[in-house]
């Protein structure tokens, strides 16, 4: 099973820890519209997209390391 691979509580921890980021965490009165630095339209600021691609860099690491 998957919960018994090497690594996976740590990658399981960090997935955790990133969905609670992007859906505000679960706490009372957590906005649900843009986050601050967004721009009117939504988008992501360059600094938020650098932060993703740097996650999902560590991530793919992590899951190579797994093969």
């Amino acid at each position: 099973p998957m919960a018994s691979m090497p690594g996976f509580e740590a990658m399981k921890a960090q997935q955790e820890a990133f969905m609670k980021a992007m859906t505000g965490g679960g706490w009372p009165g957590a906005a649900s519209g843009p986050a601050p630095g967004d721009d009117e339209n939504g988008d992501t600021t360059p600094d938020d997209l650098n932060e993703i691609k740097r996650q999902l860099a560590e991530l793919q690491a992590k899951l190579s390391k797994l093969r």
